[in-house]
Parts: structure tokens; sequence; C-alpha cells
């Protein structure tokens, strides 16, 4: 049974946050950690890594200050309300095991830690009208980057009479944010001219003891370069240009066989796939894309990482939601798709909706258990998606048709850094349309490169030697029959999404 901390021991530790953490908490901080957390500066900053324990770190900070100084009242933001729910439940959970509280610990969806010392520890909504007025000793927004300038703008004046009574701010986020953005200028403001009003670390991955330098270049291998260095490497990454280069985009095609609208879907009737849906806007068209693994199981030029192809696109330039989502019924009736991932943005919610509907009036009819998942288009959302997409064309994983839509807009897309320096993944007004893409980008939501080795035995694939079926080859050097037939291998096109992505219909 844990025992309940005394006076005493908390008198103790007031003054020091990390002996807080290994005597009360039970919870020894690294040194690197325990540094920001003994940190007097009124503006804390953390430019992070992915894996780095900055959340354990924050919320020692909050239940240092909650439970050493009564009646204090501690704000967590984030970018997004549940990532700050969670590290308030972090708190809840530290807190109960080392038998500073008693009772259940809240749930996902609460938003206050009240002590009996009258302190306070609240998860607000990341707007301006919520975080604007209120006295606040302790601010910490977490995902900082990623947070409007207008949040921070309401929330600073709060914190200005509390200042001489030791009120503090914790940012944390790995990087982003432009040179107007309020983390970049904080953090960079910590790090050239560092104070006892603003200091600034910069936390890589690497310095975790608990990742493995075999690790990290595991995770090296798996990612594109932009997303390591951001991710992992905590270096901000100032962007402007096409986001895939032409020799990415014309190394992964091959002229092989591929259905659209117009084709006869009888023989189709076996295929597993996924499928990746843009809701047309205005002169936008509705596009469907499906992605499956690729049969070469027999090619002896393959590797074990799986690879993959689209089977299917079709695409209608103002045709009716209804006649859309009608359309999309008529594929899976031939295609087994797994998932439909639709975008929830603008029209997409009542039409994903509708589609939702139509697929389980026609259940009995369909090939496959079909689910819909609706998504919110974000810049980090396509900064994933096409992300993954890249990893695929650079390890010469993927074969796409010789599709001119298609491949017009990948290669019209651009990568542009926002006023409040965010990464913005889009074509162009002035050079078109982006929504084959898109399609393509929702389907690589079902798929995730890092899980993509496969024991082949028995896999019941081709066999290459024995029917020779014609080949075409990428000129990445992917060979794909030129009919090719899809991997019946459910596990590599099941990858799971953040809760706050998505929502299941």
């Amino acid at each position: 049974m844990t025992a309940v901390p005394t006076f005493e021991s908390l008198a103790r530790t007031q003054h020091d946050p990390a002996a807080f953490a290994e005597e009360i908490l039970g919870y020894p901080l690294f040194d690197y950690q325990a540094e920001v957390a003994r940190s007097k500066a009124r503006y804390r900053n953390l430019c992070c890594g992915r894996q780095i324990g900055k959340s354990t770190v924050m919320a020692v900070i909050a239940l240092h200050r909650a439970f050493t100084r009564p009646g204090s009242e501690i704000v967590i933001v984030s970018a997004n309300d549940n990532s700050a729910k969670r590290l308030l439940r972090t708190c809840s959970k530290l807190a109960a095991k080392s038998g500073l509280t008693r009772g259940s610990i809240g749930d996902d969806h609460t938003t206050e830690m009240n002590l009996t010392n009258g302190s306070r520890i609240v998860a607000v909504p990341c707007s301006e009208g919520r975080v604007r007025g209120d006295t606040t000793d302790l601010l910490i927004i977490d995902e900082a980057a990623l947070v409007p300038n207008e949040v921070w703008e309401g929330a600073e004046p709060a914190l200005i009479t509390r200042f001489r009574e030791g009120a503090q701010v914790l940012l944390s986020s790995t990087p982003g944010g432009g040179p107007s953005h309020f983390f970049r200028r904080k953090w960079q403001e910590g790090m050239t001219s560092p104070s006892d009003k603003v200091m600034s670390w910069h936390w890589p991955t690497s310095i975790s003891p608990l990742v493995s330098d075999e690790d990290l270049e595991d995770l090296r291998k798996s990612k594109t370069p932009e997303v390591f260095n951001r991710e992992y490497l905590a270096e901000w990454q100032d962007f402007a240009g096409s986001f895939f280069t032409e020799a990415e985009i014309s190394n992964a095609v091959a002229d092989y066989e591929y259905t659209t609208d117009k084709s006869d879907l009888t023989h189709r009737r076996n295929q597993l796939a996924v499928a990746g849906l843009d809701w047309g806007k205005s002169v936008d068209s509705n596009v469907l894309v499906l992605l499956s693994v690729l049969d070469n199981v027999d090619d002896p030029t393959r590797s074990d990482d799986l690879c993959y192809y689209l089977p299917h696109i079709e695409s209608h330039k103002r045709l009716a939601y209804s006649e859309f989502a009608n359309r999309i019924v008529d594929v899976a009736k031939h295609y087994r798709i797994r998932t439909v991932v639709s975008e929830l943005n603008g029209v997409g919610a009542p039409a994903t909706e509708m589609l939702e509907a139509r697929i389980r009036e026609q259940r009995h009819q369909l090939m496959y258990r079909t689910r819909v998942e609706g998504v919110h288009t974000t810049n980090r959302h396509k900064q994933d998606r096409f992300g993954n997409l890249k990893l695929l064309m650079q390890q010469h994983r993927i074969a796409l048709p010789n599709n001119p839509e298609l491949l017009d807009q990948l290669r019209a897309l651009e990568r542009t850094t926002t006023e409040h320096g965010n990464v913005k993944i889009a074509v162009p007004e002035t050079a078109g349309h982006d929504d084959a893409a898109l399609s393509l980008a929702q389907a690589t939501a079902k798929i995730n490169p890092r899980r993509s080795t496969h024991n082949w035995a028995g896999s019941g694939g081709i066999n290459y030697h024995a029917t020779q079926p014609e080949t075409v080859e990428t000129p990445g050097g992917l060979r794909i029959p030129r009919n090719p037939k899809a991997l019946d291998y459910a596990y590599a096109l099941s990858a799971k999404r953040k809760s706050e992505d998505i929502d299941e219909y």
C-alpha cells in the first residue's frame, strides 16, 4: 500500500521539484528533465523530439506547484483538447500512485483536478475566449507550435500580475512555427539570450536513455528525412517547393491495368483493398482511390517488404453526392473494401454520413464488412499521409498507374510554411486541383510503412514460374504483373490512427 506523504516530506521538497518527483511521486527524473523542473525562469521553452519524457516532466512541474503552493491555479492548454486532458490524466495518475490523492482517477473527459489545499489543475480548450482573463500561476502549453498566436495573446496577459509572485509559463512542442509564431520566438530568445526570465532547451530523441541508437536508426530508415528531422531530431523545417520530386513520382509509375468507372468489375471480386475518398466542392471532383497490397510473392527480385498498388481510380465532376455514394457502394459489391477513409471537412461530414447509411443498407450485398472512417483533414494530417506515400516511393514499394490526373496533381503539390509556421501541403489554386492526390493520401491512412514485413509462406500469391504472367516494371525496379492481383492480407491494411483524427461510423 502506498504511504501517504507527510507534511515534513512535502516541506523538504518544497523548493526542489526533482526531489519532489523522486521522494514524493516515486518517479525520478533524468538529469535533463530535472534541469527544466528546477529552473526559476518565467518562461521555460522545450523543443522536443518524440518519446523524450516531456509529458512526465510537465506533470511533475504541475503537481509540485499545486501541492507545495496552496491556492495555485495551473492551466493546461494543447493544440488538441484531448491532449490537454491526457496530460491532466497523467497528473492524476502520478498523484494517486504516490498517495497524494485518494479515490478514482478521472477519465479522458475529465477537465479539472481539485486539491484540498485550494489548488486546481485544469485543462481548457484551445480557444482565445477560454484562456483570456483568468488569473494563472502556471500556464502549460503542450504542442505549442500548433497553438494559434491568438490563443497565446489571450493567455499571456493573465500571468503579468502574477510574475512577481513566481508565476511561470512552460511551452513544449516538437518543432514548428515560423518567425512570427510565439513558440518559435520564445524558444529562440531563450536559446540565444538565456536569462532569469527566459530559458530554452533542445531535446532530440537521442538524449533519452530509453531509446537506443539502434532503435533510432531503425526510425530513421522508416521515415522521410523531413519527418525524422522534425519529429526525432527536433529540427525546424522551413519548406518551400514541390513535395514530391520528379524522380520519386516517375520511378513509381508502371503501365499496369487498373479499373475505373468505365471498367467491368466482374473479375475483381476477391481483391482486398482500402479506399480513400475526397468529396468535391464547387469545381472540384469527387474521387475514389483504392489501395491494395501487391501480390508479387514469387517475384525473385522482391524483398520481404510489402509493396502496394492502386487497383482502381475514378473521378466525377459535378456528380451529386448521393449518386457518388451509390457508385462507391457499387464498387464495394465487387472489390472487397475493408475501410473507406472519407474526409469530413466542409460538405464531407453530411456526405460521409450518407455514404455510411448507404453501405449499411446494402451490407448484405457487399463483398466485405466495409467500415467508414471520417477524417478531419488538417495540415498535420496531410504531412503524415503524404509522408507515408513519399516514404513508399523512396523505398520503391508502391506502383502508381499511368493516370494523368493523379500524376499531374502529385507533381503540382507544393509544400510551404504558413504565416504561423505550420507546414502546408496543397496544389496552388492557379495550378489546378488536388482531389485525386488527397484521395490517395486518405487511403494511405490505413497502412503503416513500419509494419511492412510478412511471412510469405502460404500466402497464396501468384506463382511466377508456373503461370508466368506478363509483367511490367517501374523505373525504380518494382515488378508488377500487367494485370495485378491483391494480396489477401488484411493486417497490412488495418493501421490504427490517433483517435482524435477519426470519427468511425
